[in-house]
């Protein structure tokens, strides 16, 4: 059986960096790459989304099935997912206390 994909799920696979391998080395191979994810938040999907730019398909609603998500959380509007880029700094590690 041959596959022409390669799906790069951030929690089966070993998290960000071991995602990032995935796709780099699948893309050496001439394959297609999706994103996915299990059931989480929005904060859970943050790893997803960093890995998603490099992927051709990205299947990250799973903050949409929850009844109630993180705060921040992802925006999904039109197919597309974002944060606020300022909604993405600790605030809690640039203070001096």
């Amino acid at each position: 059986m041959v596959f022409g994909d390669q799906n790069a799920g951030i929690g089966k696979c070993g998290g960000l960096n071991e995602a990032l391998v995935l796709i780099h080395a699948a893309r050496m191979s001439g394959l297609r790459v999706m994103v996915g994810s299990m059931i989480g938040s929005s904060m859970a999907m943050r790893p997803a989304f960093i890995a998603g730019q490099f992927a051709d398909l990205v299947d990250l609603d799973a903050p949409l099935l929850l009844g109630s998500d993180t705060s921040p959380s992802a925006s999904y509007d039109g197919g597309f997912i974002q944060f606020r880029h300022d909604s993405l700094i600790d605030a809690g590690a640039l203070s001096d206390g």
